[in-house]
């Protein structure tokens, strides 16, 4: 479980064998079979020498996050599990990748960035619309505005100064991919709630005679 407040960065040195191998800015005390999140993916640390890191990827993983698509020299946002003695400055994250985004637009603002992503429709009803919490590469971000087009959602972040300097926000383009987690609380209320509107639907459905005989 981790809370979306970036550790450090790290740079990819290699992926090979669906193995991927890190090295972080800082050295970084984390014990083999600890839980690590890699752009807000939950990975399990295989091995560390030296300051690099080395973490298996599964084709699953591969394939429903960006991490597959990771190259030496990439950058990449780390962080450790969350200790329940410690206050939460992000917001819960699970490291459970929903499903991948695409940003379609960048604008610098004052000191701050304003980063614009598309996501996949199903997912907008889980966003908590205006200042709802949303998982972007790892990093907890507050949801500036959302707005849904025909076949997508849309929505705008803000990524300030100390973002940016501590994450690989900054560095992000035009169309380039990210992994996006929905706030788990907003997953869980809103399923509970759907479930319960169809339990409610489907009785009222039963002819009035069965639903007495039930």
């Amino acid at each position: 479980m981790f809370q979306g407040i970036v550790s450090q960065k790290a740079r990819v040195i290699r992926q090979q064998n669906s193995v991927l191998l890190l090295r972080p800015q800082k050295n970084w005390k984390t014990k083999k079979g600890e839980s690590v999140a890699v752009n807000g993916v939950c990975l399990t640390l295989k091995n560390s020498a030296k300051n690099q890191y080395s973490f298996d990827l599964g084709e699953e993983t591969k394939k429903a996050t960006t991490l597959g698509s990771l190259r030496p020299g990439s950058w990449v946002n780390i962080e450790k599990p969350i200790r329940f003695t410690e206050p939460v400055s992000g917001h819960i994250l699970l490291g459970h990748v929903d499903k991948v985004g695409r940003i379609i637009s960048r604008e610098q603002k004052n000191n701050s960035l304003i980063i614009e992503i598309e996501i996949p429709a199903p997912l907008g009803e889980f966003v908590a619309a205006h200042k709802g919490s949303i998982g972007i590469d790892g990093v907890s971000l507050t949801v500036n505005q959302i707005y849904a087009t025909r076949d997508n959602v849309r929505l705008a972040v803000c990524i300030i100064p100390e973002t940016m300097k501590k994450t690989t926000l900054s560095d992000k383009t035009t169309e380039d991919r990210v992994n996006v987690e929905i706030d788990y609380l907003a997953k869980v209320v809103l399923t509970q709630h759907n479930n319960f509107e169809k339990e409610r639907t489907d009785i009222m459905d039963i002819p009035k005679w069965q639903q007495i005989r039930n």
